[in-house]
């Protein structure tokens, strides 16, 4: 939630999650970036969520310009899997179940090229979450990535591979119907919103995401996880303090557990 703008502690921000009565996190802290975590660093984030009565369900991987799944360079690509490893370590360690990554990004590049790297990449981690019980999801990013993550799919087992469904994502690209179709694999939620004209990341019932479908997609799936909100508080976009922002996404989480009652 707090990744753009706000950046408390990560203590202060478990204290905060747990004040407006959430129990269960996405780790989604340091996504964006190259930092590795230790040993010893892993142990404090596990100590600190057992102290809170928090409990981390999944885990955000990594992706920067330079560290990618589809990197085509091989020491970028490596420096992409010591950050996956490093993050399916800390997804297990934390209890959670699954690690989220970025589909392949095609930019008048060889999508086959890239589509190979991926799964080579994939193959490379397949025995560490096996050995781990870890799946990988992977999320809904981009305008025609339906193709590529069909792909993905056709090529691994649901075992070890599944989805992330990214409601803001599919809002704006409108490819809310290939994760429809893939709706047996979900593993981990993104839900936030926005008005179909950028990547807001806003509290659901904000902007023009179909909630109604958003719902249906989940409870007509295998999916029985609590549901995971990735918003972000913008100032000049969100409304109202920090507070405000957190009394509203709790709110919003309310009633979407509502929805899900009733279209159970």
């Amino acid at each position: 939630m707090f990744n753009y703008s706000f950046k408390p502690g990560f203590k202060e921000k478990i204290c905060l999650f747990r004040e407006y009565g959430f129990e269960y996190i996405h780790w989604c802290d340091d996504w964006d970036n190259n930092i590795i975590y230790s040993d010893e660093e892993i142990i404090t984030f596990k100590q600190i969520t057992k102290d809170f009565g928090i409990i981390c369900q999944d885990v955000h991987g990594t992706s920067t310009p330079k560290y990618r799944i589809d990197s085509l360079d091989p020491e970028d690509r490596k420096g992409y899997l010591r950050l996956l490893k490093n993050r399916i370590k800390l997804c297990s360690e934390l209890g959670g179940d699954c690690v989220v990554f970025h589909p392949p990004k095609i930019e008048n590049e060889d999508s086959s090229l890239k589509l190979e790297i991926a799964i080579e990449s994939l193959r490379s981690v397949e025995s560490i979450c096996n050995d781990l019980g870890i799946r990988l999801a992977i999320e809904n990013c981009y305008g025609g990535d339906e193709g590529l993550i069909d792909q993905l799919l056709s090529r691994f087992d649901p075992d070890f591979l599944g989805i992330c469904f990214d409601s803001g994502h599919a809002n704006i690209h409108g490819n809310f119907e290939a994760s429809y179709i893939n709706k047996k694999r979900l593993l981990a939620t993104h839900l936030h919103d926005n008005k179909g004209d950028s990547d807001s990341h806003q509290i659901p019932f904000w902007g023009t995401v179909n909630w109604i479908k958003v719902i249906d997609l989940i409870v007509s799936s295998s999916f029985m996880k609590p549901l995971n909100l990735e918003v972000t508080y913008y100032k000049g976009i969100s409304e109202g303090s920090m507070r405000d922002f957190l009394g509203l996404s709790q709110f919003a989480a309310e009633k979407l557990l509502r929805m899900t009652a009733i279209l159970r």
